[in-house]
């Protein structure tokens, strides 16, 4: 009977965070978007918005990998 118990706790704790909310954010192409990709990760650490997942293409990926090592997009 504990041993029920305690496997119906451990798959409720687990059933919980399984239905989180994931933000993935996905950067274009292109050397002038570069700068505009740095303005959306700024907003959106602005706005308290953690992102879990981050993918790019060209410039998107550079600007991406760099904030997924810990750059952050302020300036000062």
């Amino acid at each position: 009977m504990l041993k029920r118990l305690f496997i119906l706790i451990f798959l409720l704790y687990f059933s919980a965070s399984v239905n989180a909310q994931k933000v993935g954010l996905v950067l274009s192409g292109g050397g002038a978007l570069g700068f505009a990709h740095i303005g959306v990760l700024k907003a959106l650490e602005e706005n308290n918005i953690p992102i879990d997942y981050i993918t790019g293409t060209s410039a998107g990926a550079l600007v991406g990998s760099m904030y997924a090592v810990g750059w952050s997009p302020r300036f000062n």
